[in-house]
């Protein structure tokens, strides 16, 4: 069986413009996609030694996903795939002023009723 390989980009406020060719034929689900494309660049970040971007990818791995395709429609085309996780913020990091106003939108993210 011939290999297929699809180019994979992340598509998010810190991490933005990674990309990844990965061999598609025997991925099962869209998270096990996302798990390899993340695992991907956590270990560069490893191999840099970048420990506040390995804390980082760490924490928010979980929001990472693909929209509106199916692993049939990545098998099928032939296609660049986004992994987001920009969509999950309430208030895009770059509607702040400053820094210190993310983190403490990240601090407080959660505790809201």
């Amino acid at each position: 069986m011939e290999k297929i390989y699809r180019t994979f980009k992340i598509s998010c406020l810190e991490f933005g413009g990674y990309s990844c060719k990965l061999c598609v034929n025997d991925i099962e689900s869209l998270q096990e996609i996302i798990d390899q494309i993340i695992n991907g660049l956590r270990n560069e970040f490893v191999k840099l030694g970048l420990e506040t971007f390995i804390k980082r990818i760490d924490d928010y791995r979980h929001l990472y996903h693909i929209h509106d395709v199916t692993v049939m429609d990545i098998l099928i085309d032939d296609q660049e795939y986004y992994i987001c996780n920009s969509c999950n913020y309430s208030k895009p990091r770059n509607a702040f002023y400053t820094e210190q106003e993310f983190l403490e939108f990240e601090a407080n993210a959660g505790n809201e009723s």
